[in-house]
């Protein structure tokens, strides 16, 4: 099974802005180096801070761009925000995944683990102030059938070994 990714439209806008603004970064920094062997005057030395809030800026936003997703693969699926840990489920702990408790919003399901645990499925790669989420037109259903879908897959493969 190919490893699916799937990414909110902010983390798929972060790939693109991200790397502009390290250019702007980077691009203020030569600027500053060439003035300063042109004019010989350590005033440009004032873009340094500039220069390196917008190189940083722009690896932090592509951190958060590669870090927000839901991952699903073979063993499992992990799923993520912004920011915070990463959190992991593998197929052969999972007993079965249900449609959510409570519509709306960003949850995508409620997982029932075979140690009879139960757990809400939030998509954590879609932020709370989304547009789609503040207006309800946020439809998840076809992360939520992926998810099974990739389950069955591995219930399959286990029950012909």
């Amino acid at each position: 099974m190919q490893p699916t990714v799937i990414r909110a439209t902010a983390a798929k806008m972060l790939f693109v802005v991200g790397p502009f603004i390290m250019l702007m970064g980077v691009g203020l920094l030569v600027t500053m180096i060439v003035l300063w062997f042109v004019l010989d005057t350590s005033a440009v030395l004032f873009f340094l801070l500039p220069a390196a809030l917008g190189i940083g800026s722009g690896l932090f936003l592509l951190r958060m761009a590669r870090k927000g997703r839901l991952e699903i693969t073979a063993d499992g699926f992990t799923w993520c925000g912004y920011i915070g840990p990463d959190r992991t489920v593998r197929w052969q702990d999972l007993h079965r995944i249900l449609p959510p408790r409570h519509r709306g919003g960003r949850n995508i399901a409620l997982l029932q683990f075979r140690d009879g645990r139960e757990e809400d499925l939030v998509a954590l790669w879609v932020g709370p102030t989304d547009p789609s989420v503040v207006t309800g037109t946020l439809d998840l259903s076809s992360v939520r059938t992926q998810l099974i879908q990739a389950h069955q897959q591995f219930l399959h493969s286990t029950a012909r070994q």
